[in-house]
């Protein structure tokens, strides 16, 4: 995991780059289709028009791309990756999409991109970090936004389109948090039914089999020679084959052994080549082993492979700023802003790069963004610049405020200010 770490005189704060945000554990990395469909890069231009309200422009935009999907099966992955627009955190959108929904009451879009929108904020409330690390109100919370908002948007959805692949994709993922593998089965039945030929379904339903999530490698190794009976091309067999040395790969992470973890990479690019996600991945481990050259290689060219891909920019700006690369290194944490305004991790580690430079004015704006995002590092951040008062008015009052709302939000550095100063989280 990266580190950034900066002494400032209280507690030792970092940046924490976690391989995939929760609400992306199961998201199949975005890659270059093997068909003419180039890949969907049009969620900048779905973010804005739901902000303002034009519902029936993105009902357009959406249906043809469902259409498209229903025409040509190669381009599920473009529809999949239209709809993942949704996966924010911004709270203002809950209303809005509650308005379509209401607006639009036998709209397909609607429905999926509401349980969408909840599927991300229930992997948000559970946090980034594995089983053991993740406290019991954080998994209630997750169980709470997947079981009373997200599944009946899902499941209505399912009847108001005749090829829902998109909601069996998003229902895997649910399924795969609860352990639920019969029922997992049974939406992967549906999905083959509807589409024989769809790896989306299967590589997510693959995902849900990895030894962490209860699974083994056998019964993955299992599962992909089962799929030999559904008419697969050979390079969607490659990509489940690869999809192996993938959770191999991450095993690897897992074990720290991240020497190992690249070489299964490696091994998983081999089959699939086209796969932004593997790239990435492996970048990522090239983090961890302090290669900072490798790893802004892998981001280049999982970009090279899907440009709109936000994590790559924003984690190819953290390796640049490892390398000493600060004006680089901002311009891709500002990219990766624009593609995505909402994370909130991409604005706390520009605020620490302005932080490195003596910008603090700019550090504490980006702070404050990442912080009303939820961000607690960010939250931490902010108490200990209201507490030393640079780049605001000195504020101890602001501090302790700010360093109770990161405590509670799981921040060790804060509960450790709090404590150091005489006040309780």
């Amino acid at each position: 995991m990266t580190r950034l770490q900066k002494d400032f005189g209280i507690s030792t704060v970092r940046v924490l780059l976690p391989a995939l945000l929760a609400s992306m554990l199961f998201a199949i990395p975005l890659a270059a289709a093997g068909s003419a469909m180039p890949v969907w890069s049009g969620a900048p231009v779905l973010a804005p028009l739901i902000r303002q309200k034009r519902f029936a422009d993105v009902e357009k935009i959406l249906e043809r791309l469902q259409h498209a999907y229903e025409t040509d099966p190669n381009r599920a992955e473009s529809l999949r990756e239209a709809f993942e627009s949704f996966a924010t955190s911004d709270s203002s959108l809950e209303l809005v999409l509650d308005e379509w929904v209401e607006k639009y009451p036998r709209s397909y879009a609607a429905y999926l991109a509401r349980g969408i929108y909840y599927t991300h904020l229930g992997w948000k409330a559970r946090g980034d970090g594995y089983i053991n690390e993740t406290a019991p109100a954080q998994i209630e919370n997750m169980g709470r936004l997947f079981h009373k908002k997200a599944l009946p948007d899902l499941r209505k959805s399912l009847t108001l389109t005749k090829k829902p692949l998109i909601t069996y994709y998003y229902l895997i993922t649910i399924g795969s948090a609860f352990g639920w593998e019969f029922q997992n089965r049974q939406w992967l039945a549906a999905a083959n039914m509807i589409d024989p030929a769809n790896v989306l379904a299967k590589r997510v339903f693959l995902l849900s089999l990895r030894p962490q999530w209860g699974g083994s490698m056998e019964e993955m190794i299992a599962f992909v020679k089962d799929s030999d009976r559904y008419p697969l091309s050979r390079q969607d067999k490659n990509q489940l084959e690869s999809d192996i040395w993938r959770a191999r790969a991450r095993q690897s992470k897992l074990d720290n052994n991240y020497h190992m973890a690249a070489l299964n990479y490696s091994r998983a690019i081999g089959l699939y080549d086209r796969s932004a996600g593997l790239f990435f991945n492996r970048g990522n481990v090239y983090d961890h082993l302090g290669e900072y050259h490798k790893a802004v290689d892998d981001y280049t060219r999982a970009l090279s492979l899907s440009p709109p891909y936000m994590l790559a920019y924003s984690y190819r700006g953290v390796a640049l700023r490892n390398l000493g690369q600060y004006d680089k290194a901002l311009a891709d944490l500002t990219r990766a802003l624009e593609l995505n305004p909402d994370d909130d991790m991409s604005w706390a580690n520009r605020g620490f790069i302005y932080d490195a430079e003596k910008q603090c004015v700019q550090a504490v704006s980006d702070y404050q963004r990442a912080a009303k995002l939820g961000d607690a590092w960010a939250q931490d951040m902010l108490g200990i610049h209201y507490w030393k008062g640079e780049g605001v008015t000195k504020d101890s009052e602001q501090a302790f405020r700010w360093w109770r709302i990161a405590a509670h939000n799981g921040s060790a550095d804060a509960t450790h200010n709090l404590e150091v100063n005489g006040q309780k989280p």
